[in-house]
Protein backbone atom coordinates (compact mmCIF):
# COMPACT_ATOMS: atom_id res chain seq x y z
CA UNK A 1 0.00 0.00 0.00
CA UNK A 2 2.81 2.05 0.60
CA UNK A 3 4.12 1.34 -2.22
CA UNK A 4 1.12 2.19 -4.43
CA UNK A 5 1.10 5.99 -3.03
CA UNK A 6 4.23 6.72 -3.35
CA UNK A 7 5.30 7.85 -7.29
CA UNK A 8 7.04 9.60 -9.23
CA UNK A 9 7.93 13.36 -7.69
CA UNK A 10 6.79 14.89 -11.37
CA UNK A 11 3.52 13.32 -11.00
CA UNK A 12 2.71 13.69 -7.42
CA UNK A 13 4.02 17.29 -7.95
CA UNK A 14 1.55 17.75 -11.16
CA UNK A 15 -1.35 16.44 -9.40
CA UNK A 16 -0.84 18.67 -6.10
CA UNK A 17 -0.47 21.68 -8.93
CA UNK A 18 -4.19 20.75 -10.19
CA UNK A 19 -5.71 19.62 -7.04
CA UNK A 20 -4.37 23.68 -6.11
CA UNK A 21 -5.82 24.91 -9.25
CA UNK A 22 -8.93 23.39 -8.44
CA UNK A 23 -9.30 24.95 -4.75
CA UNK A 24 -7.79 28.63 -5.77
CA UNK A 25 -10.93 28.20 -8.34
CA UNK A 26 -13.66 27.40 -6.39
CA UNK A 27 -12.30 29.95 -3.59
CA UNK A 28 -13.43 32.37 -6.48
CA UNK A 29 -16.93 31.55 -7.16
CA UNK A 30 -17.25 31.57 -3.47
CA UNK A 31 -16.18 34.86 -2.92
CA UNK A 32 -18.32 35.82 -6.16
CA UNK A 33 -21.25 34.07 -4.85
CA UNK A 34 -20.76 35.48 -1.49
CA UNK A 35 -20.80 38.83 -3.06
CA UNK A 36 -23.56 38.74 -5.10
CA UNK A 37 -25.44 37.13 -1.90
CA UNK A 38 -24.30 40.50 -0.07
CA UNK A 39 -25.62 43.21 -2.58
CA UNK A 40 -28.48 41.09 -3.09
CA UNK A 41 -28.88 41.63 0.47
CA UNK A 42 -28.36 45.48 0.87
CA UNK A 43 -30.73 46.05 -1.87
CA UNK A 44 -33.34 44.18 -0.17
CA UNK A 45 -33.12 45.96 3.33
CA UNK A 46 -32.82 49.33 1.09
CA UNK A 47 -36.25 48.61 -0.39
CA UNK A 48 -37.74 47.61 3.28
CA UNK A 49 -36.05 50.51 4.28
CA UNK A 50 -37.20 53.04 2.12
CA UNK A 51 -41.15 51.48 2.07
CA UNK A 52 -41.32 51.65 5.84
CA UNK A 53 -40.12 55.16 5.16
CA UNK A 54 -42.53 55.90 2.59
CA UNK A 55 -45.61 54.50 4.33
CA UNK A 56 -44.71 56.74 7.70
CA UNK A 57 -44.52 59.25 5.24
CA UNK A 58 -48.00 58.16 3.96
CA UNK A 59 -49.92 57.72 7.42
CA UNK A 60 -48.24 61.30 8.39
CA UNK A 61 -50.20 62.59 5.44
CA UNK A 62 -53.26 60.88 6.18
CA UNK A 63 -53.28 62.11 9.68
CA UNK A 64 -53.17 65.52 8.17
CA UNK A 65 -56.47 65.34 6.03
CA UNK A 66 -58.45 64.34 8.86
CA UNK A 67 -60.15 66.61 11.48
CA UNK A 68 -58.53 67.56 14.28
CA UNK A 69 -60.83 64.48 17.15
CA UNK A 70 -59.88 62.33 13.86
CA UNK A 71 -56.44 62.26 13.87
CA UNK A 72 -56.56 62.03 18.18
CA UNK A 73 -57.84 59.03 17.06
CA UNK A 74 -55.18 57.63 14.25
CA UNK A 75 -52.41 58.13 17.25
CA UNK A 76 -51.45 54.57 18.90
CA UNK A 77 -50.83 54.62 22.45
CA UNK A 78 -46.50 54.37 22.60
CA UNK A 79 -47.03 57.62 20.47
CA UNK A 80 -49.23 59.34 22.92
CA UNK A 81 -46.91 58.31 25.75
CA UNK A 82 -43.75 59.38 23.80
CA UNK A 83 -45.46 62.81 22.99
CA UNK A 84 -46.74 63.23 27.03
CA UNK A 85 -43.14 62.50 28.05
CA UNK A 86 -41.27 65.19 26.06
CA UNK A 87 -44.50 67.48 26.90
CA UNK A 88 -43.32 67.05 30.71
CA UNK A 89 -39.11 66.95 30.02
CA UNK A 90 -40.01 70.25 28.38
CA UNK A 91 -41.95 71.20 31.59
CA UNK A 92 -39.83 70.31 34.29
CA UNK A 93 -37.19 72.87 33.79
CA UNK A 94 -37.23 73.73 37.71
CA UNK A 95 -38.00 76.79 39.05
CA UNK A 96 -37.34 79.76 36.98
CA UNK A 97 -38.86 82.25 38.81
CA UNK A 98 -36.96 84.16 42.06
CA UNK A 99 -40.33 84.59 43.95
CA UNK A 100 -41.30 81.58 43.34
CA UNK A 101 -37.83 79.62 44.56
CA UNK A 102 -37.86 81.72 47.43
CA UNK A 103 -41.71 80.92 48.59
CA UNK A 104 -40.85 77.03 47.72
CA UNK A 105 -37.24 77.68 50.08
CA UNK A 106 -39.03 78.97 52.81
CA UNK A 107 -42.00 76.51 53.12
CA UNK A 108 -39.01 73.55 52.59
CA UNK A 109 -37.70 75.00 55.59
CA UNK A 110 -40.69 75.86 57.98
CA UNK A 111 -41.78 72.08 57.22
CA UNK A 112 -38.12 71.44 58.75
CA UNK A 113 -38.52 73.28 61.41
CA UNK A 114 -38.75 71.16 64.75
CA UNK A 115 -41.50 72.56 67.04
CA UNK A 116 -41.43 71.56 70.70
CA UNK A 117 -44.96 71.55 72.37
CA UNK A 118 -43.98 70.29 75.54
CA UNK A 119 -41.48 73.82 75.71
CA UNK A 120 -44.14 76.00 74.24
CA UNK A 121 -46.83 74.86 76.67
CA UNK A 122 -44.74 75.51 79.77
CA UNK A 123 -42.99 78.47 78.49
CA UNK A 124 -46.87 79.90 78.07
CA UNK A 125 -47.40 79.12 81.50
CA UNK A 126 -44.62 80.68 82.91
CA UNK A 127 -44.01 84.18 83.63
CA UNK A 128 -41.17 84.61 82.03
CA UNK A 129 -41.49 86.00 78.70
CA UNK A 130 -37.80 87.41 78.90
CA UNK A 131 -36.62 83.78 77.77
CA UNK A 132 -39.35 83.12 75.79
CA UNK A 133 -38.66 85.65 73.29
CA UNK A 134 -35.03 84.91 73.79
CA UNK A 135 -35.48 81.09 72.18
CA UNK A 136 -37.84 82.37 69.55
CA UNK A 137 -35.11 85.28 68.88
CA UNK A 138 -32.13 82.16 68.61
CA UNK A 139 -34.51 80.11 66.46
CA UNK A 140 -34.76 82.45 63.85
CA UNK A 141 -31.73 83.87 63.67
CA UNK A 142 -30.55 80.22 63.32
CA UNK A 143 -32.47 79.79 60.54
CA UNK A 144 -31.68 83.43 58.84
CA UNK A 145 -27.94 82.16 59.30
CA UNK A 146 -28.63 78.56 57.88
CA UNK A 147 -30.89 80.51 54.88
CA UNK A 148 -27.69 82.83 54.25
CA UNK A 149 -24.92 80.09 54.38
CA UNK A 150 -27.05 78.18 51.66
CA UNK A 151 -27.45 81.17 49.22
CA UNK A 152 -23.69 82.11 49.50
CA UNK A 153 -22.34 78.62 49.59
CA UNK A 154 -24.67 76.94 47.41
CA UNK A 155 -22.95 74.37 44.81
CA UNK A 156 -19.37 76.42 45.75
CA UNK A 157 -18.41 74.70 48.94
CA UNK A 158 -16.80 78.33 50.02
CA UNK A 159 -16.36 80.24 53.63
CA UNK A 160 -18.19 83.05 54.26
CA UNK A 161 -15.03 84.97 54.30
CA UNK A 162 -14.53 83.87 50.85
CA UNK A 163 -18.23 84.27 49.50
CA UNK A 164 -18.06 87.71 49.92
CA UNK A 165 -15.11 88.71 47.61
CA UNK A 166 -16.22 88.69 44.42
CA UNK A 167 -18.51 90.44 42.08
CA UNK A 168 -20.19 87.58 40.63
CA UNK A 169 -19.82 83.90 40.24
CA UNK A 170 -18.03 84.53 36.99
CA UNK A 171 -15.75 86.93 38.07
CA UNK A 172 -14.89 84.04 41.18
CA UNK A 173 -13.29 81.85 38.49
CA UNK A 174 -12.12 83.97 36.71
CA UNK A 175 -10.05 85.34 39.55
CA UNK A 176 -9.38 81.38 40.48
CA UNK A 177 -8.17 80.75 36.75
CA UNK A 178 -5.75 83.74 37.32
CA UNK A 179 -4.45 82.44 40.65
CA UNK A 180 -3.79 79.32 39.14
CA UNK A 181 -2.05 80.86 36.15
CA UNK A 182 0.35 83.19 38.06
CA UNK A 183 1.17 81.07 41.26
Amino acid sequence: MAETMISTPTETLSSLLDKFAQLKQKRQEAIKLNKADVAQETRRQKLTSLQAKSSHHHEADSRKSLSDSERVMEYTIEECEAWEERRQRKMNTGIQDQDKLAEASYYKEIKELKVDKEAYLNSKNDSDVANVDKDVKEEVSAMVKNSKDRKFNKKRGRTDDEAGNYISEKNRQFNLKLNRQYD
